[in-house]
């Protein structure tokens, strides 16, 4: 029997029908759901002994080890765009991840069933990916529900509306939609996330003020002062917002305490910010005209870490010239919209 197994099978078992245990695999972020709520959130991120293969750690403590381990160990993102880059950590750091659940979350998991959310646009190789990193995993059953369904479900009011369109912008990767009648007309993914933002910052930093700062505390320079404001009409008038940064001084690696300020990264964001922009205007090119203006008219909605940016709405409304939407939690629109998806379509059965 697996560990995915052995824990389970310790736990009082429900109905795998009626309570399935739901799963959103980012490429930086997992979140796990059992009846309507978030039992668990981590890092997509493993650290293992580099001979042994045996598991160190995984999620947060896992990322925290970026650039502090030997080359005894390996810190491993087993998920890159989208997709599984490692059948073999991906099923590792499930089978991790749902031990550390069983111990932490008082919540009672259920048996071996499970429902994951994956892109929309996936390959039927891609789909038997997502089988097999489960089945290694020690899960039983393993349903996959395309991003597209669960979002239309969830926020884009199916049935009410004509046409709906969304972007879910990603932590690697984006995905535009676009659907009239609550069919799919057309999709288009592209390597774009907040990652890029975040790696962007760590550069900056190191070569304006020559100093080395850990992905974590980027992560917040990014999330606290960073803002997309410059590149709307208007924004470049905003004040420039300031923080206090420690890192280590890549001369004499002694810790050092600079300020560094929201304006040090407009001209490093300038590209993805036009990257992102290209291929939003691309999606848009190979849809029908009539059916642009449509989706213009009635707005899109946005979704997913990088959405949630400082300026990121703004930016898309002036530059398409049409309402944008978004959560106060675009982080968990996937994972909240997929239990909706299977609620309605379970009591449907």
């Amino acid at each position: 029997m697996s560990r995915v197994g052995a824990v389970l099978s310790a736990l009082p078992v429900f109905s795998t029908t009626q309570y399935p245990l739901l799963f959103d695999v980012g490429s930086t972020t997992t979140r796990l759901m059992h009846k309507g709520k978030i039992v668990h959130q981590e890092p997509t991120c493993i650290a293992v002994h580099a001979r042994t293969r045996d598991v160190v750690a995984i999620g947060s403590k896992a990322v925290s080890l970026l650039g502090k381990v030997s080359d005894k160990f390996e810190v491993i993102f087993p998920m890159v765009g989208g997709e599984f880059v490692s059948d073999k950590m991906a099923s590792l750091f499930l089978e991790a991840l749902l031990q550390k659940v069983a111990v932490e979350s008082l919540t009672k998991l259920v048996g071996f069933s499970v429902v994951v959310v994956v892109p929309t646009v996936l390959s039927p190789v891609q789909q038997q990916v997502y089988q097999d990193v489960f089945a290694a995993a020690g899960f039983r059953s393993c349903r996959l529900v395309a991003e597209s369904d669960v979002l239309l479900d969830g926020v884009g009011g199916k049935g009410k509306k004509e046409t709906f369109c969304y972007f879910d912008l990603g932590g690697q990767k984006s995905e535009a939609v676009i659907f009239t009648l609550d069919e799919v007309i057309q999709t288009h993914d592209f390597a774009m996330g907040g990652v890029l933002f975040t790696e962007a910052v760590q550069r900056q930093v190191r070569l304006q003020h020559n100093i080395e700062i850990s992905w974590q505390i980027a992560e917040t320079i990014k999330q606290e002062i960073c803002t997309l404001a410059p590149f709307v009409t208007g924004g470049s008038r905003l004040k420039p917002i300031k923080m206090t940064v420690r890192g280590k001084d890549v001369v004499t690696q002694a810790g050092k305490t600079v300020i560094i300020s929201s304006e040090d990264f407009t001209d490093t964001f300038s590209f993805f910010v036009e990257e992102l922009l290209d291929e939003l205007q691309y999606f848009f090119s190979t849809v029908p005209a009539h059916l642009v203006a449509e989706t213009l008219e009635s707005g899109v909605f946005i979704t997913g870490g990088l959405s949630a940016m400082a300026g990121m709405r703004e930016l898309l409304e002036t530059t398409f010239s049409t309402p944008v939407r978004m959560s106060t939690q675009s982080q968990l629109d996937v994972c909240k919209s997929l239990a909706l998806y299977i609620g309605q379509h379970e009591t449907e059965r």
